[in-house]
């Protein structure tokens, strides 16, 4: 049941600052992240509200995201109750709201990323599945030659994504300009061949595209001084994401660098 003088609404300007204290309160443990997201990535307009005497509870951002064959679907991201506040149905209430929305404005499910595998379990109770799958490989060092990549290259970045053979979402350059962006900034980079590329971090490749990928992992971890890296792709075997079509049906997909 509602709270009295509660509502679900959209933030306001006037909502920023508090929404951010949620975050952090949430998600404090990567401060570089936070400050880099909401410096670069964060909209208001896409945050939801649940507040009560006009005091933020609960907070999930949605923004839009294409997928290929399958339309425009809402990313559940943020999703966080004030620590007073939960375990009391009000994440419910909102989620629930937000399916209310994404159909009144015509897109067709809700996919987010739980944030550790027994989540997965908890999101089911709302109707969504495990959907978006990844694999990983761990690959050997080796020297190879290979270029850390500049905006110029994102044309053959997303050739080279768009061959991923399974539905996914639609990048435009602007989103590849702030992920590249994002690796350079927060200690990452990211790489590629004439034929591959990879966002990677220090010790762990986040994805790893192409015909090319298996030498561009190895020299990888050469570069970085280690006897071998962990690469995540496309693949069948490791749930990473959920989905929750109001209408129809879906085979395994793929989605990665959600700022997940």
């Amino acid at each position: 049941m509602p709270y009295p003088n509660s509502e679900i609404r959209f933030a306001r300007p006037e909502d920023a600052q508090n929404v951010r204290e949620l975050w952090d309160m949430a998600f404090g443990e990567d401060k570089d992240f936070n400050d880099w997201f909401f410096e670069n990535i964060f909209n208001i307009d896409d945050v939801l509200l649940y507040t009560i005497d006009n005091k933020i509870a609960a907070m999930t951002q949605m923004p839009a995201y294409e997928i290929k064959g399958l339309g425009t679907l809402t990313y559940i991201y943020g999703a966080a109750t004030h620590p007073d506040m939960r375990k009391q149905g009000i994440m419910t209430q909102l989620l629930e709201k937000s399916f209310d929305i994404d159909r009144q404005n015509g897109r067709v499910g809700s996919m987010l990323i739980p944030a550790n595998k027994g989540l997965f379990d908890f999101y089911t109770r709302f109707g969504y599945e495990k959907a978006f799958y990844i694999s990983k490989k761990t690959y050997k060092a080796s020297e190879f030659e290979i270029k850390k990549a500049e905006f110029s290259d994102i044309p053959l970045l997303n050739n080279i994504y768009e061959n991923t053979p399974v539905p996914h979402p639609t990048r435009t350059a602007d989103y590849w300009q702030k992920q590249i962006s994002m690796f350079n900034d927060l200690g990452g980079g990211v790489y590629l061949t004439e034929n591959a590329y990879a966002f990677a971090w220090e010790d762990e490749i986040q994805e790893l595209m192409g015909g090319g990928k298996d030498k561009l992992a190895s020299a990888l971890a050469h570069k970085a001084k280690l006897p071998a890296i962990e690469a995540s792709t496309v693949g069948t075997d490791i749930p990473l994401g959920v989905v929750k079509l109001y209408n129809g049906q879906f085979d395994k997909m793929y989605f990665n660098l959600m700022f997940n």
